[in-house]
């Protein structure tokens, strides 16, 4: 796992990661539940579990709910991605990252996504671009954002 470096008022994650956009507007890369400027992830649960907060619910009932932490970007989640959350034979947490950017309006721009076990490993990755974007230069920066999330 690669170890991060900070500027001088420890305020900002200094990345290079070949995406300046990203590098220029990311502040933290960091694992688990997070809300970064360019990073959201959260704990998903399997579809099985039904107990939060001493309450019961429908299976897929809290699933869903973590889901709805990524807002209207939930239906950007590549679908390889998706199918593995949403496998009612998954048992284990895991954890879902989506890497992003804002364009000129301000609106965020999803460009990676990774799916990690509860330990850090990774299951899926993926990138998202719209058309006329670089795709490699997504990939690249995927796979150095990768460095610092999953586990060696």
């Amino acid at each position: 796992m690669k170890k991060a470096e900070y500027n001088s008022k420890g305020t900002k994650q200094i990345v290079h990661t070949g995406y300046k956009l990203f590098d220029k507007q990311t502040n933290c890369i960091t694992r688990g539940c997070a809300i970064c400027n360019t990073q959201y992830s959260t704990y998903i649960t399997p579809w099985t579990e039904t107990k939060c907060n001493n309450s019961t619910f429908e299976e897929g009932h809290l699933l869903k709910a973590n889901l709805g932490w990524f807002g209207r970007h939930k239906d950007r989640i590549p679908k390889k991605i998706m199918e593995k959350i949403m496998d009612k034979e998954r048992k284990e947490y895991v954890i879902l990252y989506m890497f992003h950017t804002y364009d000129k309006s301000g609106s965020i721009e999803p460009f990676g996504w990774l799916l990690t076990d509860y330990h850090h490993k990774l299951i899926a990755d993926a990138v998202t671009y719209n058309y006329g974007q670089s795709w490699m230069k997504r990939l690249n920066a995927l796979k150095e954002i990768e460095e610092y999330i999953i586990a060696d």
